[in-house]
């Protein structure tokens, strides 16, 4: 069996499929009747933000071979950004744990 790693045009496509499925089928109405015809370049500004940050994220892991996430955050800035990384991880489980609690137990 051969395990292959997806590579820097993998990344960039699966973003992209993942944007347009979710920014620009899903624009709400009220995005599209508030700004007009000018709704798409918030479209392409944040496509060619997540395009940039997945490029920068593809040329960290070309220098660290070998190496997840973590261990590149332990070796940047020691224990404080890997501290930092788990804080932000934990923050957002918080947040997303929080939202369904109260959507699926409280709604009526």
């Amino acid at each position: 069996m051969n395990i292959h790693k997806i590579g820097t045009f993998e990344a960039i496509a699966l973003i992209c499929i993942v944007m347009v499925n979710h920014i620009i089928i899903n624009i709400p109405e009220i995005i599209i009747q508030s700004t007009g015809s000018s709704a798409w370049i918030n479209v392409i500004f944040i496509s060619i933000v997540s395009i940039g940050f997945t490029l920068i994220i593809c040329l960290m892991f070309k220098k660290f071979i070998g190496k997840d996430i973590l261990d590149i955050c332990e070796f940047v800035g020691r224990k404080m950004v890997k501290n930092w990384y788990w804080f932000v991880i934990y923050f957002f489980v918080y947040i997303n744990l929080k939202q369904f609690i109260t959507i699926f137990f409280f709604s009526t």
